[in-house]
């Protein structure tokens, strides 16, 4: 049985990824059986610095964002939303997603899984890792 549990969104360690294959993000791990006397849900923050990603993935847990800060490229599906603070959105189990911080500012969601341990989101990458650009060596197309 669950009981009540509080936390600060300072307090769980930040975790993160910093690779092509994955992306760029880092979160903080609200709720989660591992941390909190939870049996329902994993609960965190996520959050974009400006150019930050998350690369194409799904899971089979569904998922849900609310914005908290910030503008994102959300794509599921293959479908595009370009979202804002206070929207939600459902993402299905087994659906591919992505997310994108086109903007100037970083971007902060909530996430929400239908699990009770973060530890339980298998993230599948489907496609490869797009390859960096070359930098700009100095050469001017005439």
């Amino acid at each position: 049985m669950s009981k009540a549990y509080v936390v600060n969104e300072s307090a769980p360690p930040l975790e993160g990824w910093d690779d092509l294959a994955r992306g760029t993000c880092m979160w903080r791990t609200m709720i989660s059986a591992d941390v909190a006397p939870t049996n329902t849900f994993s609960t965190g923050i996520a959050y974009f610095a400006p150019g930050a990603t998350l690369a194409p993935h799904l899971h089979s847990h569904p998922e849900v964002y609310f914005v908290l800060e910030g503008e994102l490229e959300v794509t599921i599906a293959g479908v595009k939303h370009c979202v804002t603070p206070n929207t939600s959105l459902f993402i299905p189990g087994n659906t591919v997603h992505e997310l994108f911080n086109a903007a100037l500012e970083p971007a902060r969601l909530y996430y929400c899984f239908a699990t009770d341990r973060f530890s339980d989101v298998v993230y599948q990458f489907p496609y490869p890792a797009k390859p960096e650009p070359a930098p700009n060596q100095g050469l001017v197309a005439l």
